[in-house]
């Protein structure tokens, strides 16, 4: 079988990768073919914090019931709150710490 990069997209489960650092933060990278229809509503299990988005322009974050704003602007995400990403220019690097 001939794994191509469109066959890889259609395998991934979720629109992003992530890697966990010793520290206990993750890097959270959206590529720059992430597909819109990718990025949807959505709720989390646990409050998250953005530590620091190292790449990514543009970029849009949106809880329900508000209207988009720069994720720069955003630091804390609570537990099942709605929210979801709108995509930008380049690809999206956020650096995260999850509260269980």
């Amino acid at each position: 079988m001939l794994v191509t990069d469109d066959y890889i997209k259609q395998m991934r489960l979720q629109p992003y990768t992530q890697v966990y650092n010793s520290d206990g933060t993750f890097i959270r990278t959206f590529e720059e073919d992430v597909d819109e229809s990718e990025l949807v509503w959505h709720r989390d299990h646990y409050d998250r914090a953005i530590v620091k988005v190292h790449e990514g322009k543009g970029w849009k974050f949106q809880f329900d019931d508000e209207m988009p704003r720069d994720i720069n602007t955003v630091k804390y995400i609570p537990k099942g709150a709605y929210h979801r990403i709108w995509k930008g220019e380049g690809r999206l690097v956020l650096e995260m710490r999850e509260m269980k």
